[in-house]
């Protein structure tokens, strides 16, 4: 009976969708924030790239996320509940895009791995941190703010 009940326990949990919150799907615009890439180019030394470049950014309700920063698209891709306390933290969600080899023209040209942190954020906003992860630590490369469409 126990076996029979758990069995049970995970074909419902198994079904059940998960749904992301209300507040974070849409369509989101962006015409124009500064981003900043970061070059390692020796210990404990780095190169700064700046751009202002426009992002979209659309989540669906089965918490799958597409959109564009700068020149590169990104298309559904899972949009994870952050590991750390929201409330303490301000980061509710994260979106890793992955690696990616330039950002906009001019950047750095290095292969970096980069994050969209959603920020919580109040009505028809979304903030948006996008962090560069490639070098082991986090480097906040700049803020966006998204108006929903």
């Amino acid at each position: 009976m126990k076996h029979l009940l758990l069995s049970l326990l995970v074909i419902v949990l198994a079904s059940c969708k998960a749904q992301a919150p209300r507040d974070v799907v849409g369509n989101w615009r962006a015409d124009s924030t500064e981003v900043t890439v970061r070059k390692k180019i020796g210990f404990f030394k780095y190169a700064f790239f700046k751009a202002r470049l426009a992002a979209s950014l659309v989540i669906s309700n089965d918490k799958m996320a597409s959109g564009q920063l700068g020149d590169f698209q990104f298309v559904n891709l899972p949009v994870h509940l952050n590991s750390g306390n929201p409330d303490r933290t301000g980061v509710a969600y994260k979106i890793n895009l992955g690696s990616i080899h330039q950002l906009f023209s001019g950047d750095s040209g290095e292969d970096i791995e980069i994050e969209l942190w959603l920020l919580n954020a109040p009505g028809d906003t979304l903030r948006v941190e996008v962090r560069q992860s490639s070098t082991g630590d986090q480097f906040p490369m700049g803020e966006v703010i998204f108006v929903k469409r």
